[in-house]
């Protein structure tokens, strides 16, 4: 007879930590997790490994477990050995707007609860494994986000700080000891994005010209720097001279960068490939002299994305003809003085073959600062269609361009990975389907044309072009034509066509019966295949 105190073979098992971790693994319920940690000190400490190992925003999920929001965290603040003992095993930490997610009754100020509110009761305690922390910005974070209350996170586990978002007006509050600290405690870190806020700095909060410079000469281990917001008044051509020389650094995103900085480089102290070596994400204001000079360091990059900065005549011109050959992204916030000519484009798909993403401008909601087209002509984009066989965005909105539907079939008759479309152009859609073929655009779900006023676009049928429509644009979500002001004609086809693509939609999804009308017929067949 076994004694009553035997461990049984399942017992042993549960006994070790490692096989213990994985059984636990397996838990897909916050709630079971929480439960497992009641059992012993070992279930406990296995349990909070990961149901604590991410805290924050509320779309972070270890797993299919929903991590724990922040609030949660700073409720043991009364328990300060217990606030630690959770803290032990957090490795990724993300403020953000307060999450409410699932609460039946919400404050009436929820909508400004920054979660960066907690940081004060957070003072006094280490996170040890920190090593992704995230601030989401709102337009009161400067009130928290200030280096006396983020010195706690500064942990030499630390590998990416990335900070206070780009959409809202809020940033950080951070002084020269911000980053000695950083500098000498995170000497592991490889990526820092920051934005700052100027505006609300005091005088025991500056950040000097001096002070940044030489934290960019000791943060040579980064692979991702992004400074854009609030750094201009501090950056210099001493700092810019440090960063270009960083070996490991492939994502580089900075505010403004005058011309004669790239002049003042000392190419000397570069090794042979010179500087920015592995750069492949470039991000950064230029003018056309100093994109000129620095487009031929950034050989290798793929995502490039350059706002206007000074002149920004032939922007387009410059890059069309640097053989960027590994480019896959390519984002212009260009002017009304910027030229595109058709010449230029066709030198690009000629150069740039395995682009996926063409923005010009860098927004495709831009409706005011368009570029100038030069002889952008059906045939222009017939060629470079016929290259760009891996594109899936395209925007190109410019004043001037000679487009009409025939540059639409081309793209659909060439780019199959096409999702999105914004382009200038005079499409008659009923020529579209007649000249076209079902299935034109398989994948495209966003078609932007912004229509210049015409006589040309006479419809004969507008019910049944818009239906025809569906067949050409199986997964079309809804179409926008854009412009000031279209005709009464353009306006009813427009009407048509998000009508039947929005019954479509909606019978594709299950909610409501298929229609009967043999026009439409086709095309639900197309996309229940």
């Amino acid at each position: 007879m076994a004694r009553s105190d035997a461990y049984t073979a399942a017992h042993r098992t549960l006994g070790l930590p490692e096989l213990l971790a994985l059984v636990l693994g397996f838990q897909t319920e916050a709630s079971s997790l929480a439960s497992c940690m009641r059992v012993n000190s070992l279930w406990a400490k296995e349990a909070a490994k990961i149901l604590w190992q991410k805290c924050g925003y509320q779309m972070q999920f270890i797993g299919d477990v929903r991590a724990p929001v922040i609030r949660n965290l700073a409720a043991l603040s009364h328990q300060s050995d217990r606030l630690q003992w959770y803290a032990n095993y957090i490795h990724f930490l993300n403020f953000h707007i307060e999450d409410f997610y699932g609460e039946d009754v919400l404050p009436p100020d929820y909508e400004l609860r920054d979660e960066a509110r907690y940081h004060s009761i957070f003072t006094g305690i280490t996170f040890p494994h920190l090593e992704d922390i995230e601030f989401s910005s709102s337009d009161l974070c400067y009130l928290y986000n200030q280096t006396s209350l983020l010195l706690q996170y500064l942990q030499p586990s630390l590998k990416s700080f990335r900070g206070f978002g780009y959409t809202c007006k809020g940033g950080a509050v951070l002084s020269d000891q911000f980053f000695s600290s950083m500098k000498n405690r995170c000497q592991s870190l490889e990526i820092l994005e920051l934005m700052l806020d100027m505006e609300h700095s005091s005088e025991n909060e500056i950040l000097s010209k001096e002070g940044f410079a030489r934290f960019l000469n000791d943060m040579r281990q980064l692979s991702t720097l992004s400074i854009r917001r609030g750094f201009d008044h501090v950056m210099t051509s001493e700092a810019f001279g440090y960063l270009v020389q960083y070996q490991y650094l492939t994502h580089l995103d900075l505010p403004n960068i005058p011309e004669q900085w790239i002049r003042d480089l000392d190419t000397s102290v570069f090794p042979r490939e010179g500087p920015l070596p592995n750069v492949t994400t470039f991000s950064a204001g230029l003018s056309d002299g100093g994109l000129e000079l620095l487009l031929p360091y950034l050989r290798n990059v793929t995502n490039l994305q350059i706002r206007a900065s000074g002149q920004f005549i032939n922007a387009f011109s410059i890059v069309a003809s640097a053989q960027l050959t590994a480019l896959e992204h390519l984002s212009l916030d260009v002017i009304p003085d910027t030229i595109v000519r058709g010449a230029d484009l066709i030198l690009l798909a000629r150069t740039a073959k395995r682009l996926e993403y063409l923005y010009i401008p860098g927004d495709p909601d831009e409706i005011n600062n368009l570029p100038s087209a030069t002889s952008v002509t059906d045939a222009v984009m017939d060629e470079l269609a016929s290259h760009f066989l891996n594109l899936e965005s395209l925007c190109l909105k410019m004043e001037g361009a000679s487009l009409t539907e025939a540059s639409l079939i081309s793209l659909g008759e060439n780019c199959k990975h096409l999702k999105s479309c914004y382009i200038s152009a005079d499409v008659f859609f009923e020529e579209l389907v007649r000249k076209g073929r079902p299935n034109l655009f398989p994948v495209l779900d966003e078609l932007f044309i912004t229509q210049p006023l015409s006589d040309r676009r006479e419809y004969k049928d507008v019910q049944q072009t818009a239906k025809f429509l569906l067949q050409a644009f199986p997964k079309l979500e809804g179409l926008d034509q854009g412009a000031a002001e279209l005709s009464e004609l353009d306006e009813d086809f427009g009407i048509a066509a998000n009508d039947a693509i929005f019954t479509r939609n909606r019978w594709f999804r299950g909610l409501e019966d298929s229609p009967e009308d043999e026009l439409t017929k086709p095309v639900l067949e197309l996309l229940s295949r």
